[in-house]
């Protein structure tokens, strides 16, 4: 009967196939006939009684059909045509498709245009007020001395959309798409950037000092003579980019990073102009040696500065961390934190427990967001690029991740599927056999020891062959043997070429793996060096004439002490 039903009302909504908002009407009677036929079987009522019943309560729904695609028709309909001097606020453009038209001196406050293709329309001096563009494809439209305050473009495409001359004061940019974007001459003041990579974008002879960035990528953008003083750039990553004539005084770029932008041309010799630079704030700041240069010779403050020398430096360093800070309320975990790593090398950071070291993890593994400072893990942004982070790392935390209901193998062809990899189980058995669990591959790893399961967590890690894998007190909770096992394993990796950064309570565990070493202590880094180095600070002792050479846990303590003396 409910096949019946069905039946019954495509018969009635033939005619009208096709229109949206009937098919959307269609749908939803369905649904509550098929409800109501259930409870009049549920009153005992035969199926043909139920069916007729059911039919009944709808009524003469034929004409509540016609009334709906005419309105549907009639708005169409309209989208064909232009609107010239229209009054159409609150009006519902969701969703349509309205190619090359024209809203020019328009009302259209408050309108909905979200999911709408409005490709290469023009919107010329019409009031666009609160409207929400949400979704929207909107690539080539013209935006000409319109009023567009408090609109929202969230995940629009703007591919090519001019702005000229348009008030956006207060609208929003959300994960939005701007390449070849024209925002020159616009009032941006209270405008929202956020999660937005600029490409190609104009912002010229702009007022930029209200206007917010957060989390943005800026490639190729043009500030040419715009107004950007005390705004704040901090975190973001300008390549390619012209600041040549902008109003930089008081300018905050802490923590970002620059490669080939320009702040001065063979025309910008005004002492002013000098003057403004010294003003920016580049601490923890990244850039290339170009930028430094032409920075270097107007006096700025780069004392903080890291210079990137090449891009094989990216490479060499995996991970580089300039004035990093976190804190959780008033609690300063991380007070300005540097240290580099070296490829196919294993770093351990050692600190006593609270000391910041997973903290440290959570930033690089892109877990948690910073406060401050930079942190570039194989040549990305961890803020501003962490997608492109996430794909070229591994992480293994505190206590393994294994499922105890599958297998060894079975775990290690979740995550290989997971990864969307060829031959998931060949390269399960491969692991297997490298961690030297192929005897135990078709065992629940509930029955696993601890040493085991740790390997399989790390096995579990290495799908996909991740350039760098993170090792949070991987050992804890082990017994000695296990806990050599495990050492074994990471040595290993770093004979196969992959960069481990280890994070450790135990000293010995550091003293037996890391080729370098950096102490975390009060959210600071106070030592890093290699075993050796660190040896250095303290000389060995003398007993009967038999030199003692400190071990790292005597170097550790000593060094903690030390600052506490202070």
């Amino acid at each position: 009967m409910i096949e019946k039903l069905n039946q019954y009302l495509n018969n009635i909504f033939a005619p009208y196939d096709g229109i949206k908002s009937v098919d959307e009407l269609k749908a939803d009677l369905l649904a509550d006939l098929q409800e109501r036929f259930r409870e009049l079987k549920d009153e005992g009522k035969d199926d043909k009684t139920a069916f007729e019943m059911t039919i009944d309560s709808i009524g003469d729904i034929e004409q509540t059909i016609q009334e709906v695609a005419n309105l549907s028709r009639s708005l169409e309909r309209q989208v064909l045509t232009n609107f010239i001097a229209s009054d159409l606020p609150d009006s519902d453009f969701i969703g349509v498709k309205a190619h090359k038209k024209k809203f020019v001196a328009s009302a259209l406050q408050g309108s909905d245009f979200s999911g709408a293709d409005l490709t290469g329309s023009l919107f010329k001096a019409s009031d666009v007020r609160e409207a929400n563009f949400d979704s929207a494809n909107l690539t080539g439209c013209l935006f000409k001395a319109s009023e567009v305050h408090e609109a929202n473009f969230d995940s629009a495409n703007l591919t090519g959309c001019n702005f000229y001359v348009t008030d956006l004061t207060d609208a929003s940019f959300n994960k939005s798409i701007l390449v070849r974007t024209n925002l020159s001459m616009s009032g941006l003041i209270g405008v929202k950037f956020s999660d937005v990579t600029l490409t190609d974008v104009k912002l010229t002879m702009t007022d930029l000092k209200k206007t917010i960035f957060e989390n943005c990528i800026f490639e190729g953008v043009d500030f040419k003579y715009s107004d950007l003083r005390g705004l704040c750039l901090d975190n973001q990553t300008f390549t390619g980019v012209n600041f040549d004539k902008a109003a930089l005084k008081e300018v905050s770029f802490r923590g970002a990073t620059l490669k080939n932008v320009t702040f001065i041309s063979r025309y910008t010799l005004s002492k002013k102009y000098h003057r403004a630079i010294k003003t920016i704030c580049f601490d923890g700041a990244m850039m290339d040696k170009l930028t430094y240069a032409a920075l270097k010779s107007m006096e700025a403050d780069l004392s903080k500065v890291t210079v990137i020398s090449e891009e094989k430096d990216m490479q060499d360093q995996p991970i580089q961390v300039k004035g990093l800070r976190k804190s959780y309320k008033d609690l300063h975990v991380l007070k300005s934190v540097d240290f580099e790593v070296e490829k196919g090398s294993i770093f351990a950071l050692l600190g006593s427990n609270g000391a910041g070291k997973t903290t440290v993890v959570k930033i690089l593994t892109t877990l948690l967001k910073p406060d401050g400072g930079t942190a570039i893990v194989n040549g990305c942004d961890v803020v501003s690029k962490d997608d492109n982070v996430r794909q070229s790392i591994s992480l293994t935390g505190q206590f393994a991740a294994v499922d105890e209901i599958l297998t060894g193998r079975e775990n290690l062809i979740m995550i290989a599927k997971l990864r969307h990899l060829n031959h998931p189980r060949q390269v399960a058995d491969d692991l297997l056999k490298r961690f030297g669990l192929s005897d135990a591959a078709d065992r629940r790893t509930s029955t696993y020891s601890g040493g085991m399961r740790r390997r399989l967590d790390i096995a579990m890690s290495l799908v996909g062959k991740p350039q760098l894998i993170f090792l949070d007190e991987p050992t804890s909770g082990l017994d000695p043997e296990a806990r050599i096992e495990v050492w074994k394993v990471v040595k290993e990796l770093v004979d196969s070429g992959t960069t481990v950064f280890l994070t450790t309570q135990y000293l010995e565990e550091a003293e037996q793996l890391a080729d370098r070493i950096a102490i975390l202590h009060e959210g600071r880094i106070i030592a890093n060096g290699t075993l050796e180095e660190l040896k250095k600070l303290f000389p060995p002792a003398k007993v009967e004439y038999v030199e003692k050479q400190p071990s790292l846990e005597e170097i550790f303590l000593a060094i903690i002490s030390k600052k506490e003396e202070k």
